[in-house]
Formats: C-alpha cells, structure tokens, sequence
C-alpha cells in the first residue's frame, strides 16, 4: 500500500510541475545523448516516456489517452500506462500531456541495461536483447564500436586503406605539436583561441563556406572525463547542442597513430536554412608540461561543407589526416586548477 501511495504522490508532482527541470545527471542511450527531458522528484530519475522508448528501439501506441508497450491489456483504461499487457505504476503524464516514466524502472522492465557512474553523474543504457527492443540490435560493444557507416561517406579507421597523398600538391604545416600536409590550393588562416582551447588553423578550399578547422583542447588533472568513452560523451554532448543535429554515424579511429573517434552529422545553418554536413575526428593523450600535468590533450579536426560537397572533399581531408603526427611540446596554456591526487 506504501508503495502505490508513493507512485501517486508522484504522479500528482509532475501532473503539477509545468517547468523544464534538469535533473543531476548526463543521460547516454547506447552512447548516444538522451534528447528528451528529465527531472528529479523524491530523488528519484524521471525522464521523458516517447524519447526514451525510441531510443531502446521501442516502439508505442496510443490508446484513448493511454500509452500501450508490447502486448495490449485485456481492457484499456484512458490516462493510464501499460507495458506488456499490465499497469505500468512509474509512470505519469503532466498536464501538458507528456509522459514521463521513473528511468530505472521502465530499463530495467524492458531488461534493458542501467549503468550508474556517480564520479562523472553519467547514466549509459542499453537495449537487451528482449522482444520490446529487438529492433536495436546492436549490444554494449557494438553500439559502441560498431556503427554502420554510410556509403557515400568512407571514415578512416585502422582497418581502411587511406588515399595515397602526392607530396608535390602538398604544402606542409606545423604548430603546437602537431604537423600535416595540406593542398596548395587551400586557403590558411590562424587564430581565434578558446579558454582551453587552441585554435590552429583555418583551411577553406573554396568559397562557399567549407571549412577545416584543427583545434586543441586541453583538460587538467581532476576533470570529470579522461578515458575514450568519456571523451566520446562529452564530443556528442557538445554536438548535440548544434541546431538541428542529427548523428550519422560514430566509428574508432586512430588518428596520427592514437586512438580517437569519427562523429559524422548533419546540421542546419541557420542564417540560409540550409543543411550541412559535418565531421569531427579526434585523438586523445596524456600529456606533462612542465610541473603541470593534464589528465587529457584532445586534438580535433572539424570539417564542414554542404551536402552536396561534403563527399566532393573528404578524400582530400582524409588524404591531410594520413599526414598528420603528433609530439609533445610546451605551449601557451597553463592548468586553470590545482591538480588533484589520485
């Protein structure tokens, strides 16, 4: 009896709360980021019912006012919520109309997998391998290592041969630690630093708005993140705030010989309305300076093109980041924190 009186008691909170609440934790669906929202009640994780449930690849139904998953119920009750053919209690519906289900209860339900990491306030969760989510086939490793790539776009990974550069065409560059060959006919920029940040260059091959950008980004020791599949989550959580960010595809690669990653996106570039289409590859390092050591060094190229030109450059991109390595050296940036023990 307890525990009904606490389910309605929180059901009666979020029928009341009409404000976007943003609960303490970092929420990552097969290492993807949770795009619905979230809000602590009791201490307790709600999120969001239809996003969640597409992102498990699960799917639902509408019914008189009720949400039915799986199998239907002998009777549909209107304003209720039903999994496999019974009430599910952790799950209300505000007065706007949203559902929004407790986050533990509703995976674990589905025999998906909940992972809580209480240093980084990161929640991963996987589908499992049940009947409500067989359409997302992928398990942990996959979802993590094993993400279709689209034809018209080849990513250079360990295991793909990468266009054979002709040094002649080739005009070489070097800054902080990192050197490459571009195309002569490349236009080079330099500048616009970040905190934190060290812009390298600009490189724009023609003029309708594509463009490279090589970029540092410097972590000290005490950050929240540091191993690959922790830079991986902080990558997307920065790209997802791009307007209109869709994921196209995510894929390990080793860039100037140290593990890193591929995102592949679109976006909207919202001065034309137009769509673009986007990369970022990344490695990650270990890196000293001096007395002063930081936990991570993240070098990054982001290219950015239409559409329509995106595969016209991408061998020539490619073809720069088979060229480029990477050495420690001092630079400009000092740690922003007293580095912690470990």
């Amino acid at each position: 009896m307890k525990s009904k009186f606490a389910i309605l008691s929180v059901a009666l909170l979020l029928l009341m709360w009409t404000s976007t609440h943003a609960a303490d934790y970092e929420i990552y669906i097969g290492n993807h980021p949770f795009s619905g929202e979230s809000v602590t009640i009791d201490d307790k994780l709600f999120v969001e019912l239809v996003p969640l449930a597409r992102g498990l690849g699960i799917e639902l139904t509408d019914t008189n006012g009720s949400m039915v998953i799986g199998k239907l119920p002998a009777t549909v009750q209107s304003g209720k919520c039903y999994l496999n053919g019974k009430t599910f209690l952790s799950a209300a519906k505000t007065k706007q109309g949203v559902w929004f289900v407790r986050l533990r209860d509703f995976v674990e339900a589905v025999g998906g997998d909940y992972t809580v990491n209480e240093t980084t306030n990161i929640i991963d969760i996987f589908p499992g391998a049940n009947s409500l989510s067989n359409s997302f086939t992928n398990s942990k490793n996959q979802a993590t290592e094993q993400t279709p790539k689209t034809q018209d776009t080849p990513l250079p990974t360990e295991t793909d041969s990468m266009p054979a550069v002709d040094h002649s065409l080739m005009e070489s560059f070097e800054k902080s630690g990192v050197a490459l060959k571009y195309p002569k006919y490349w236009v080079r920029t330099e500048g616009g630093n970040e905190e934190n940040v060290q812009i390298l260059a600009h490189f724009f091959p023609d003029k309708k708005g594509t463009e490279i950008v090589i970029r540092q980004e410097h972590y000290v020791s005490g950050a929240r993140f540091g191993t690959l599949p922790e830079i991986e989550k902080m990558q997307l959580k920065t790209l997802a705030m791009l307007p209109r960010f869709q994921l196209v595809s995510s894929t390990p690669l080793t860039l100037g010989g140290i593990s890193g990653h591929a995102e592949i996106f679109t976006m909207l570039h919202v001065p034309t309305g137009h769509t673009l289409k986007g990369a970022w590859f990344w490695n990650a390092r270990g890196a000293e300076y001096g007395k002063s050591t930081f936990d991570t060094l993240i070098d990054t190229v982001e290219y950015i093109a239409t559409v329509e030109d995106f595969p016209k450059y991408l061998p020539e991109v490619t073809a720069m980041l088979n060229t480029m390595t990477f050495k420690l050296v001092p630079t400009q940036f000092g740690p922003t924190t007293t580095p912690k023990k470990k």
